[in-house]
C-alpha cells in the first residue's frame, strides 16, 4: 500500500502529490469554508513533502484578518 497521495484542481491545471500524510483528518466549518464547499471543509497534514505542478496557475488573497484561501 502506499503512503502517496494525489489531487487536482477542478480544471486539471493544478496537480498535487503528497509522499507522506498524517491518518488524522481535520474540519472547519467557518461560514466561508461552508460556502465555498457546500459543507465543512476537510483536510490532512502532508507536512512539506508535496510535488506541485502548475503553481503558476495558482492565487491567493486574504480571505480575514487571520486566514487566506488560494484557488
Amino acid at each position: 500500500m502506499s503512503n502517496e497521495v494525489t489531487g487536482r484542481c477542478l480544471c486539471g491545471a493544478v496537480k498535487l502529490i503528497a509522499h507522506k500524510h498524517a491518518a488524522n483528518v481535520g474540519a472547519c466549518h467557518c461560514h466561508m469554508c461552508r460556502r465555498w464547499g457546500g459543507g465543512p471543509l476537510f483536510a490532512i497534514d502532508c507536512g512539506t513533502d508535496v510535488g506541485i505542478d502548475g503553481k503558476e496557475d495558482v492565487r491567493v488573497f486574504d480571505s480575514s484578518a487571520w486566514a487566506e484561501r488560494g484557488f
